[in-house]
């Protein structure tokens, strides 16, 4: 039952990285980085340069935080991934 389980989270995860909806691509780059789904890789790379951003003050005035971004950079640096650097904030 339990490989029944991962096969099957490992797989909907890694459909739902090309989600139209940004709080699946999130969860699903969530998913990837904590299984250490190793074959999510390039996926969660294309994630890297994702355009989905939400405004906050924090932590300066008119901020964009690149949400979905920043779980794929977690998520690949979990997997021993080198991602150099990823702009996961920028002024709005």
């Amino acid at each position: 039952m339990e490989d029944f389980r991962r096969k099957k989270l490992a797989t909907t995860a890694i459909e739902m990285l090309s989600s139209t909806e940004a709080a699946e691509r999130k969860t699903a780059a969530l998913v990837c980085g904590r299984e250490r789904l190793t074959t999510a890789i390039p996926k969660l790379k294309d994630l890297l340069s994702d355009q989905e951003y939400f405004t906050t003050n924090h932590p300066k005035s008119w901020t964009r935080v690149y949400y979905v971004r920043q779980a794929a950079k977690d998520a690949l640096e979990k997997l021993g991934e080198d991602v150099g650097h990823v702009a996961v904030t920028a002024p709005d």
